[in-house]
């Protein structure tokens, strides 16, 4: 029985030996993907001083079968952020724009409306009395929620907008002064949303 047994244990020792051919750290290297067109990209409208007639404001869209919009005159595409299915500046630099979209209610009206509320300096408030100062919008077939929050020194404008069991969130923010500024094109911005 013992010689069985060290014979056994000598075959699994030469067994494990022999799968032990290169010991070390291997170092594998792979090419960078080059960056792909994020498909949020615009085109930059032509020059002014371009003879030719000015080219239409970019239409965006995440997806064919999701909600689409127009860009305002004035906005630059900037860098998205996490979360983020597009981002957007004022020519001035000074408001962020952004498009979100969340999977059903998003924690619901009231608590982002008071969490943006407490971002600009303003006190929270009821569910009822933010139902009573949201602004309803249709626009091509959706409907949504305009909300206008000026604090003392910052500011946002918020639309929120249910869509097949999402809800999308677009939204500027930025110091008061600009963000009034740049109130009519949010309107203009909301009023262009639209889906196939």
């Amino acid at each position: 029985m013992k010689k069985k047994h060290w014979l056994n244990l000598l075959i699994v020792l030469l067994a494990g030996l022999s799968s032990c051919q290169k010991s070390g750290v291997r170092i594998y290297e792979i090419p960078k993907e080059t960056e792909a067109e994020s498909p949020f990209s615009v085109q930059a409208p032509q020059s002014e001083s371009s003879a030719s007639p000015p080219a239409p404001r970019p239409v965006v869209s995440s997806n064919a079968s999701e909600i689409s919009w127009t860009v305002p005159e004035g906005w630059k595409e900037a860098a998205l952020k996490p979360m983020r299915l597009a981002s957007y500046t004022s020519a001035n630099g000074q408001v962020d724009i952004s498009v979100v979209k969340l999977g059903g209610a998003a924690g619901g009206v009231a608590s982002n409306v008071n969490r943006w509320r407490g971002q600009v300096g303003l006190e929270p408030s009821s569910p009822e009395s933010i139902a009573k100062a949201a602004t309803s919008f249709e626009s091509e077939g959706l409907k949504g929620s305009l909300f206008v929050l000026y604090g003392a020194e910052n500011g946002t404008l918020a639309a929120i907008v249910p869509y097949q069991g999402m809800s999308w969130f677009f939204k500027a923010t930025g110091p008061s002064s600009s963000l009034k500024e740049e109130a009519s094109r949010f309107n203009e911005w909301v009023e262009s949303l639209r889906v196939p």
